[in-house]
């Protein structure tokens, strides 16, 4: 019995190799026959021994790792349609999108009827984040080719409905949503009440809506009569959920939305899916500024910018900058600036007085998180009449040329009283951080003298000394990447202390990054925050009290040089769809408060901001919801003390402007 038994295991061991042999051969199209020739055993080995160990690699998620393992694999077997699509994953999670587009097109050269390769091509020109590279005409043509293969899979249709979306076709979309929900796809009926809700239908909306909940409550009776289905899932703090779990939360806060413009629920909602607005905590209410949020779309920066010692406020807006300028107990627009048409649309403001003249200065930059272009210096110049007026003097402070830009600081770097500039951006253009020190007559690139290097795609940083030496050190977060810690040497040179520091391995998915003093010890600690999925982000809005240890923010206490996490200590351990972070003490407490402008570059993700009180460095409390519970989106937010009146003037990019706690 025993001797028959190993004769079996012998033989299974055997036809095991000959199927994997036939098997690389097959997949990748290698033209070589299984001779039994040990060069050929050896390659075989070698690809397989490279291609389990970037499995391994990609299920614990070390996408850098494993994409190296992969490329070892496809030296072996260039046309192995396994490892280019898992490589072409990899890279996506790293963010090498012009890398991830080509090895996609080579699965689809060696297998023109590649379902997933088509599929994923579309995501990645779809894909609307730092560093990528939309293009949606051809992302539509790899959906269409996908539905080829099979016509009746609901996720291209949804992807061609968010891209008609994108272009504002609501009746196109909403056709490819419902052909979705026709395949009993919860997205596909959410997707459609969306459209509809975007098109102030709310009755229509609503139906589709409680479509989606019909659906979950018929997948709760399978699962309650002992069967398993899409619906089975954790609490909604989980970080895993359902394709139909997420449809639910965003259906369920999106009928709360519609429900409000239509007087009420209808009848016959349960009350187990019908929201309560969140109780507003705060001492004092907020009054909002009298200009309308239409008019207040892009970022803005605040400035003094004609010298009377109140702040004014610039606001980007297409190709145009509009200045705000206080008067009778308001801001009351009075310039407008325009870029010449080459710059493209302006993205982020940055306000200094870099001449030292008395009025802020303003630095426009225009590429933002795609593609490269050139930024405008504009000088201020003081009053003419009543108004402010600028010139662009771009050329002449040396500041030409085009480049990346993402996010513009200005401080002082070098401690000799001029304000510096520190831009970033993405590696593919370039030095991804680039520093340029303020001089008399304009500024000086001093980039290679700071010893810093780096790949990727830097979105944000945060300047403070660190150390407590008296000199500005960096943390730089990058998009799908770990950020990095630079000490400033003193000499004009930063070294990397990431390790030592202990934050390798901090960031990656996240737009914002500060110091702030949470615990009054003298010493800044750092707030890395994570632009966390959608769905978890609603869940926690539904329920404030759900806690989750992914996708949070994440706040580290600074202990002297080093750092020690104490996010769930003090409460951030939630999700939230952080775009930008600031740090004011808005209720004049003496305590440090935050500010959460959520939002993202997805039109379609609508969410309110969130004011998080500093309860004396013990915990952060949510105390308001800017504007209140409502379906609004941020891009950015900027704060001012200075204005008269009392309290903090916040400016949210695409809300509006608020007085908190006057």
């Amino acid at each position: 019995m025993k001797r028959s038994a190993l004769i079996t295991l012998a033989l299974l061991g055997v036809l095991f190799a000959l199927v994997g042999i036939l098997k690389f051969n097959r997949t990748g199209n290698v033209q070589k026959e299984a001779s039994g020739d040990s060069e050929d055993r050896q390659a075989v080995v070698r690809f397989w021994n490279a291609y389990h160990k970037a499995t391994e690699l990609r299920s614990n998620q070390r996408f850098e790792d494993a994409a190296t393992s992969y490329q070892q694999a496809l030296e072996e077997n260039p046309e192995h349609e396994e490892s280019l699509y898992y490589l072409g994953n990899c890279l996506l999670e790293l963010g090498e999108f012009k890398s991830a587009l080509e090895i996609y097109r080579r699965l689809i050269q060696i297998d023109p009827r590649s379902h997933r390769g088509f599929a994923q091509l579309g995501v990645t020109l779809s894909a609307l984040e730092p560093g990528s590279y939309p293009d949606y005409a051809e992302a539509r043509q790899a959906f269409d080719r996908v539905l080829e293969v099979d016509p009746e899979e609901s996720g291209p249709l949804l992807r061609l409905g968010w891209l008609s979306l994108q272009e504002q076709k609501l009746e196109e979309a909403y056709e490819h949503f419902q052909k979705a929900a026709g395949f009993a796809s919860p997205e596909g009926h959410f997707w459609s009440g969306f459209v509809r809700f975007q098109q102030r239908r709310y009755s229509e909306a609503i139906d589709h809506f409680m479509g989606v909940a019909a659906i979950a409550e018929h997948e709760k009776r399978i699962a309650n009569q002992g069967g398993k289905s899409e619906g089975d899932t954790a609490g909604p703090g989980t970080a895993q959920l359902s394709p139909l779990r997420k449809a639910e939360l965003k259906a369920q806060l999106f009928l709360y939305w519609a429900a409000q413009h239509s007087g009420g629920y209808p009848s016959g909602v349960d009350e187990s899916i019908r929201l309560v607005p969140p109780s507003t905590v705060a001492p004092k209410r907020i009054r909002l500024s009298p200009q309308p949020a239409t008019s207040l779309l892009g970022r803005g920066a605040w400035g003094d910018f004609d010298g009377d010692g109140i702040p004014d406020l610039a606001v980007s807006s297409g190709t145009s900058i509009n200045i705000y300028q206080y008067r009778n107990d308001g801001f009351v627009k009075t310039v407008e600036l325009d870029l010449p048409k080459e710059s493209g649309s302006v993205w982020e403001l940055c306000a200094a007085d870099f001449d030292q003249d008395g009025m802020a200065d303003l630095y426009v930059v225009s590429s933002g998180f795609w593609g490269s272009t050139e930024n405008r210096f504009f000088r201020s110049q003081g009053r003419v009449g009543t108004d402010v007026s600028f010139v662009d003097s771009t050329q002449e402070v040396g500041l030409a040329g085009e480049r990346s830009t993402i996010r513009a600081f200005s401080f002082d770097l070098n401690n000799d009283g001029r304000k510096d500039l520190l831009e970033l951006g993405s590696s593919d253009y370039g030095p991804p951080l680039r520093v340029y020190m303020g001089r008399d007559t304009g500024f000086s690139d001093a980039t290679s003298d700071t010893n810093i290097a780096f790949e990727g795609i830097a979105v944000d940083a945060a300047v403070g000394d660190v150390d407590g030496d008296s000199d500005l050190d960096l943390y730089v977060l990058r998009w799908k990447r770990p950020g990095l810690l630079f000490r400033n040497e003193g000499d004009g040179t930063y070294s990397n202390v990431t390790t030592t520091a202990g934050l390798d391995g901090v960031g990656g998915r996240g737009f914002s990054t500060l110091f702030v003093d949470y615990d009054r010890d003298g010493k800044p600690d750092l707030l890395v925050t994570t632009h966390a999925p959608y769905e978890p982000t609603i869940a926690h809005l539904i329920d404030s009290k759900t806690s989750v240890n992914k996708h949070t923010p994440r706040l580290f206490r600074n202990l002297g040089g080093r750092f020690q996490e104490v996010t769930a200590k003090v409460g951030l351990n939630h999700c939230y769809g952080v775009f930008q972070a600031i740090a004011e003490d808005f209720d004049q407490d003496g305590w440090v408060d935050l500010l959460f402008a959520n939002g993202g570059l997805d039109p379609t993700r609508l969410e309110p901001s969130l004011v998080l009180k500093n309860e004396r460095g013990s915990k952060f409390s949510e105390v308001l919801l800017l504007p209140g519970l409502k379906p609004v989106r941020s891009i950015g937010a900027s704060a001012e003390k200075r204005i008269p009146g009392g309290g903090t003037i916040v400016y949210l990019a695409g809300v509006g402007l608020f007085r908190l706690f006057p």
